[in-house]
């Protein structure tokens, strides 16, 4: 098939050339669509990531059972019979600890800073007594 065409151009005095049109639009349209889909796809699987990583976060300092407890209040003011949680156990336990360890943290980071300053003084006063004490032993004043 392709050597009758072929021959049928040559004998035109044309030149056989093969050629893709898209059925719809133009190819330029077509690529655009695509280059906006990839880069919506980036875009979610960019937002998940940072969601997974907010997640542990949120759900240490309790996040959900303010949004809960705030559900429940918008609820039964537009008349909604919504049941009490069954129970409220450990919650604030839960939310204290985490109070806690947040303030130890800051306290053990003071206390990393303030070790590590004052190490540091004891070794310059160690290396200035040093030199001053080779220098008694050598005989020549400071």
């Amino acid at each position: 098939m392709l050597a009758s065409l072929r021959r049928a151009a040559k004998g035109l005095g044309c030149e056989l050339v093969y050629a893709l049109v898209p059925k719809e639009g133009t190819l330029k349209d077509h690529l655009a669509a695509e280059q906006r889909a990839t880069h919506e796809k980036a875009l979610a699987t960019k937002r998940e990531k940072r969601e997974a990583q907010k997640k542990p976060w949120l759900e240490e300092i309790g996040w959900r059972e303010k949004f809960l407890g705030s559900m429940r209040t918008l609820l039964r003011r537009e008349g909604f019979r919504v049941r009490p949680r069954k129970t409220e156990r450990g919650v604030e336990k839960e939310q204290a600890a985490f109070r806690e360890a947040k303030e130890l943290a800051g306290v053990a980071g003071m206390m990393g800073r303030a070790m590590s300053e004052s190490a540091s003084q004891r070794v310059g006063e160690q290396i200035s007594h040093g030199r001053s004490r080779s220098c008694a032993l050598s005989g020549k004043g400071a």
